[in-house]
């Protein structure tokens, strides 16, 4: 658990995330339980873990699962809180879009393998 927290520690700031508020919990694999067949899901301010990512995580993981925290956070943001392009405020709210947050996701994730910097995701995750 603690190589979970100290990379949650040095990621989550990277994503805008406080890394005091997220909570990590090991959840085990299966149909019943709340990771079906994954590895890692996240779920509002939580992390959830199967025992073999507690004991040896994956950075490029927990960045997935970080982002989506952020996404989830992004649903409570005003317009004039979030930054478009060339850092101009968004002038209409975005709306949630599960595919737009999975990409983003996926390539944060990429962007840890790769070595290159982080950035604070922008999409919205729907609820659910």
């Amino acid at each position: 658990m603690a190589a979970v927290r100290e990379l949650v520690g040095g990621l989550a700031p990277l994503l805008g995330l406080d890394p005091g508020r997220i909570t990590i919990e090991a959840a085990g694999p299966g149909p019943g339980g709340p990771l079906g067949g994954a590895r890692a899901a996240a779920a509002e301010d939580r992390l959830l873990l199967r025992p073999s990512q507690l004991a040896d995580p994956e950075p490029a993981l927990l960045v997935h699962e970080l982002a989506h925290i952020a996404q989830h956070r992004n649903r409570a943001q005003r317009p004039s809180d979030t930054v478009g392009l060339a850092g101009r405020p968004r002038r209409a709210p975005v709306r949630p879009d599960l595919t737009a947050s999975e990409a983003e996701a996926v390539a944060l994730a990429g962007a840890v393998r790769a070595g290159s910097a982080l950035w604070r995701p922008r999409a919205v995750l729907p609820d659910g």
